[in-house]
């Protein structure tokens, strides 16, 4: 049975609806929180009962829905919960208390600059209904990132030509221009120069690496890194983005790894790379390879092999416990007996071998019957002989270890 009564009457207002929840909430809730939301503004000005099933059947929704909604509404701070009922929150007095705070008294010149700034905020992306939490948040950033006004009032006009003048993503950029240090209009500019300057370059690879789709988040950075700490033109990225036509799958990372591995060796102009690039050439043909640099290649080889076949056996094992649950059932219990036959005794775990192996079987069984083969799920290797490791059970080389050594130093 829900019960509905206010908590105290609407403050401040001649409206049977709060302009508060207008302005505040009603933006980012759903149709049917709304509906729900004004019934019970009805039911608690008449003082009504109803029950849970006589809801339901009012908005012809099942009764776990509408159980679903009220606590929605109650975290959104629309409603307490008072015993088997609700109370609606009086959202007035809540925005009142939460505006009340002890404060140092700023000095007039001061806080004449902070009204005049808001005031244009308001006047100029709110069209003077700016809501409440919204000078809240204003203060919180002033507070937090020591922004000076002219900046407040760019980041308010940056986010409002983007048509994302929302808390999450206003807060997110305010975050990022504190993150590069901007306080002051100066500050700001420079950050605008490097953004273009990074935004053209970042157009140029593109097209460069016939790329249709954006770069991510990661690949952002590396390009803004390049850029604004490495102080590379488009030039030496140019030459770093030719060598992707050695590898099979041309990306950043390994642009990223050039570009780093020119940086600490000090070239920083294109005619240093050349040379640099000519030098290490003329070594590799003289049959000089850094050792440490061969085991690294190597190491990381076998990595990418071991990477790439782990998720071919998640696939596979994904494939086949949707298909038949049992197995994974059955895999389960395998590991698990397995585990705790570590701790019995001789004669218990005869047994639990013997349980294990059964299993096992009953688990291929179920393979081969829904179509799979019997070592579906068994661990895939490229090379049978030292399963991707490079080495044999005796320590010696693996063939494939040699191969790769001879592939390396031809390169």
């Amino acid at each position: 049975m829900y019960n509905f009564k206010e908590s105290k009457t609407f403050l401040y207002s001649d409206t049977p609806i709060s302009d508060i929840f207008i302005s505040e909430y009603l933006p980012e809730m759903t149709g049917i929180q709304v509906k729900i939301y004004l019934y019970c503004l009805f039911l608690s000005k008449n003082k009504k009962n109803i029950s849970e099933m006589q809801f339901a059947k009012t908005f012809g929704l099942p009764e776990e829905k509408i159980a679903g909604i009220f606590k929605e509404l109650i975290e959104k701070g629309l409603f307490q919960k008072k015993g088997k009922g609700f109370v609606l929150t009086d959202l007035k007095d809540k925005e009142i208390n939460k505006l009340y705070k002890p404060r140092t008294t700023p000095n007039a010149m001061e806080l004449d600059i902070k009204k005049s700034i808001v005031s244009s905020i308001n006047k100029g992306f709110f069209q003077g209904i700016m809501p409440i939490s919204w000078y809240q948040n204003i203060e919180m950033w002033f507070n937090l990132y020591k922004f000076e006004d002219e900046v407040m009032f760019m980041l308010f006009n940056y986010c409002n030509e983007r048509g994302l003048l929302k808390f999450s993503y206003v807060n997110a950029v305010a975050k990022n221009w504190a993150e590069a240090g901007i306080k002051n209009e100066a500050e700001l500019d420079d950050y605008f120069m490097k953004y273009k300057k990074t935004k053209e370059i970042s157009t140029k690879i593109a097209k460069k690496l016939n790329r249709s789709s954006r770069f991510t988040e990661y690949e952002e950075r590396y390009i803004k890194k390049w850029v604004n700490d490495y102080r590379y033109s488009m030039d030496i990225i140019d030459l770093a983005l030719r060598k992707t036509v050695r590898i099979s799958n041309p990306n950043l990372e390994y642009v990223h790894k050039v570009l780093t591995g020119w940086y600490k060796s000090g070239y920083r102009t294109p005619s240093q790379v050349e040379k640099g690039d000519k030098k290490y050439s003329s070594t590799r043909n003289n049959g000089v390879l850094d050792e440490m640099m061969l085991k690294k290649k190597i190491r990381e080889h076998y990595e990418k092999i071991k990477t790439q076949n782990n998720k071919i056996m998640e696939k596979r094992k994904e494939e086949v416990y949707a298909k038949i649950p049992d197995v994974k059932k059955l895999l389960s219990d395998v590991a698990n007996l397995s585990i705790d036959s570590l701790a019995m005794k001789k004669d218990k775990k005869q047994d639990a071998f013997s349980k294990i192996d059964v299993m096992k079987e009953m688990a291929t069984t179920l393979l081969i019957k829904n179509g799979f083969a019997e070592n579906y799920l068994d661990s895939v290797y490229n090379c049978g002989k030292c399963s991707d490791s490079g080495v044999l059970p005796d320590g010696s080389s693996c063939v494939c270890r040699k191969k790769l050594i001879k592939e390396l130093k031809s390169q």
